[in-house]
């Protein structure tokens, strides 16, 4: 009885061992391994034969070379020792398989006849029974239910590691290319990681890293990365409005911040996630024999490569004792124009509150008079989280400004405001000027003249005007006579009285804009004369005949 109680001890220690090895899972049902430049797996005893011809998978056009991986590498990985090479298995990803074994984790490989799922109790390899999924440069598109597993896979505690390449790299030739895959991915999920594909193709090498010595990826159990070097491949952009968890590790020369990223990671939910912008660093240069590969994963950097996957790996299969991490987010910033409303709102936390106006609610309606930066606090797992969404009120553009005459010259004193562009017309049939700040302008004729200002902003306009006089000595000079009295008969009609005689003088009318409409000639002494201007449409119009202008109305 003893013997059995000890035996059956012994066999269930071993089986505890084996379950507390955590298990990560390469990926190659998403043609990771077509084209000539690229085998990224950890092993396959088969190459170069016709997936379509095997089921599931598509045929590959154009002469594409493939690895056929089968799930558990051989020879065995319980042989791995810390002495074993590369060459124990065969895959451009076999170095970083056999050193995650050596760190004690187990490795196998997703077969093209397999399927991405999760919480599938049919699937032998479903998502749940994995730590970490690596899917290196992915050349099928990914369909609703495979995203929607990734996203539940990570939110409840999986870690995946999203490897790219650059733009332009569909090695199987069904019109996608891993940076759009990781983009529609993106797009299709709402982006719950913050992470967004571009598509680029770059070829930086960098050795300034942030300054992150708590960062686990960067500095980790293979010891500190020093930098990456790519061989064509792509940037990220991450958005901390919508994940405040992801940063970058690496950018691209010239570039910080949310742009440019070369490597980084995030977490969501319970899980992580990480991404490389190319697949060149995970190439040990050893696969297929038909593929064209370069060891990049020890030989470049001085191993800096290994450093970074194998550290990225381990954290991301590290856990989080089952904290959920931060996913609350909030509207982007806004601008309204004066008197309009705005809807501001937030998600991912159990309880909301407002300021200013200490709304409890998620999402609230507001319209600020003036720019106002709305705080909103979430409560997520106890924690109080603090997102701003600024509104910018747009205003009406307000116009101020005078004009001054010296001599033949006027200038203008502007005070606008608000204003995406200015027209200006000078009221002598000169052309518009549009300028925030006009010349100074010049005039041939004495003479009064309507400056007029038209200010534009999206939200409105407004008109002034102002009247300048223009006395250039020997031209035109005013009538000794004085100043002739108009006034509106009806609707339709305007009267000119001159004076005491009557004075050879057209009549001219412009709209408010300083554009001529309507002239009317008096070349018969007519006083008083009536100007017949039914034929105008209603609104605002200056009158000028002579020296004197006048506004009228036209109803």
């Amino acid at each position: 009885m003893y013997k059995q109680l000890v035996c059956a001890l012994l066999l269930l220690g071993a089986v505890i061992r084996v379950e507390a090895q955590a298990r990560i899972l390469f990926d190659n049902v998403k043609g990771e391994t077509s084209g000539t430049t690229a085998d990224w797996t950890i092993d396959a005893d088969l190459h170069d034969i016709n997936w379509g011809s095997q089921g599931t998978a598509y045929t590959c056009n154009n002469g594409c070379v493939h690895s056929d991986p089968q799930r558990l590498p051989t020879p065995a990985q319980s042989q791995i020792t810390s002495s074993t090479t590369d060459t124990f298995w065969t895959g451009a990803l076999s170095s970083w398989g056999i050193d995650l074994v050596k760190q004690g984790f187990i490795v196998e490989s997703l077969p093209y006849t397999g399927s991405i799922t999760y919480g599938s109790t049919s699937n032998a390899q479903d998502l749940t029974h994995y730590k970490v999924f690596v899917m290196c440069e992915p050349n099928t598109h990914l369909t609703t239910a495979e995203k929607t597993a990734l996203v539940s896979f990570v939110q409840n505690g999986g870690g995946l590691y999203m490897i790219s390449d650059h733009n332009g790299s569909d090695r199987n030739f069904d019109g996608w290319d891993s940076p759009h895959i990781w983009m529609d991915f993106a797009v299709s999920t709402g982006n719950p990681f913050g992470i967004m594909a571009d598509t680029v193709n770059v070829s930086p090498t960098t050795t300034s890293l942030p300054r992150l010595p708590n960062d686990s990826c960067l500095h980790g159990p293979l010891g500190s990365v020093t930098g990456i070097k790519y061989h064509q491949g792509t940037t990220f952009t991450i958005d901390p409005t919508v994940n405040t968890s992801v940063v970058g590790i690496a950018y691209n020369s010239g570039t910080s911040g949310n742009t440019g990223v070369l490597a980084g990671h995030a977490r969501y939910g319970r899980g992580k996630v990480a991404f490389l912008g190319d697949s060149s660093p995970c190439d040990d240069g050893t696969g297929n024999p038909n593929s064209t590969l370069t060891n990049s994963y020890t030989a470049d950097l001085s191993g800096s490569h290994r450093k970074l996957l194998v550290n990225t790996t381990m954290w991301l299969a590290a856990g989080d004792s089952g904290i959920m991490q931060s996913t609350m987010s909030v509207s982007h910033d806004t601008t309204i124009c004066e008197g309009q409303q705005a809807t501001l709102s937030a998600s991912g936390a159990s309880g909301y509150t407002w300021a200013p106006g200490g709304s409890t609610t998620q999402s609230i309606t507001v319209s600020p008079t003036t720019n106002t930066n709305y705080t909103v606090t979430g409560i997520v797992n106890g924690t109080a989280q603090v997102l701003t969404i600024r509104v910018t009120v747009q205003h009406t553009t307000v116009v101020a400004f005078s004009a001054s005459a010296s001599g033949a010259n006027v200038s203008i004193s502007n005070q606008c405001q608000n204003g995406q562009y200015y027209n200006w017309n000078y009221g002598d049939q000169s052309p518009t000027v549009n300028a925030i700040t006009p010349p100074t302008h010049t005039y041939a004729h004495s003479g009064v003249y309507t400056i007029t200002l038209i200010a534009t902003n999206g939200c409105g306009a407004d008109t002034l005007t102002h009247q300048v006089h223009i006395t250039i000595a020997g031209i035109n000079e005013p009538d000794a006579e004085g100043s002739v009295n108009i006034y509106q008969s009806g609707s339709d009609e305007v009267r000119i009285e001159y004076p005491s005689r009557a004075i050879d003088r057209d009549v001219y009318i412009y709209s408010i804009t300083g554009q001529q409409v309507l002239k009317a000639a008096n070349s018969s002494d007519l006083n008083p004369i009536s100007v017949n201007i039914a034929a105008l449409p209603a609104g605002l119009y200056i009158l000028r005949v002579g020296d004197t202008v006048k506004k009228i109305n036209k109803q």
